[in-house]
């Protein structure tokens, strides 16, 4: 069937590539029968459907909001984290 419908030959050159290029008609058959039976058989299909969103995150907190008591640079090591 795969010949049938693909061609029974390969154009490409290397042997990886001929792998690669038989691999890719079996893929393409076998979409082609899911999508011939989902025909026949019914099957309605939803992509993409929509879903509920879930429920947003609680913000996230800084571990400690420190302001400086004067123009000085701040000392580091006396800051103390959670």
């Amino acid at each position: 069937m795969i010949k049938r419908k693909f061609g029974d030959a390969v154009r490409s050159k290397t042997d990886v590539a001929m792998v690669n290029e038989t691999l890719c008609k079996v893929l393409a058959h076998n979409l082609c029968v899911l999508i011939q039976e989902q025909c026949e058989l019914g099957i309605e299909t939803e992509f993409w459907a929509e879903k509920p969103i879930a429920p947003a995150l609680p913000p996230v907190v800084d571990a400690i909001d420190v302001e400086p008591a004067c123009d000085a640079e701040p000392d580091f090591a006396e800051l103390a984290f959670v």
